[in-house]
């Protein structure tokens, strides 16, 4: 087989998975917690579905591998008609990846925040809230940085 069509069928199953488990982690998780605007019904609706918000961060995990993948194989698709521009290529996808990753630590910050942790107990319900709701505004902001580095439009987290 052509190693030419083999990368690309790669890319294909990469940019598929890629797109299933962004839109899941991105769009859907978001679209059930998020209620903009109103920090203490999304902090309600975090801890009750506790399972979906961490799935959510799972799709982002699989999201993250395939576009790390995905920068190698257009490295690989790429060299041969131009090297230094797959390289660059390679370098945009991997640094939009770890912005990425940076964001996402402001996605699952909630989670610590709300765990109920003795040192917290010097914040009202109500600062907590604030605080956790302050951190997905965070990550959605880190998110759309990464959005525009790889070309990818909208923003995940309506906060």
């Amino acid at each position: 087989m052509n190693p030419v069509s083999t990368y690309a069928k790669a890319a294909l199953v990469l940019l598929v998975v890629s797109f299933v488990a962004g839109g899941f982690g991105e769009a859907y998780v978001p679209s059930k917690l998020i209620v903009s605007g109103d920090a203490a019904a999304t902090m309600r609706n975090i801890q009750t579905s506790d399972t979906l918000f961490r799935l959510g961060f799972i799709g982002y995990l699989i999201e993250a591998t395939c576009d790390v993948s995905l920068a190698l194989v257009f490295y690989m698709l790429l060299k041969p008609v131009r090297k230094d521009v797959a390289l660059l290529a390679a370098f945009f996808g991997i640094l939009a990846t770890a912005l990425f990753a940076v964001a996402e630590l402001f996605y699952f910050a909630p989670s610590f925040i709300l765990n109920g942790a003795g040192y917290l107990k010097t914040f009202t319900t109500d600062q907590l809230n604030s605080l956790a709701m302050l951190s997905l505004r965070f990550y959605s902001w880190g998110s759309g940085i990464f959005m525009r580095f790889t070309g990818r439009r909208g923003c995940c987290a309506r906060t």
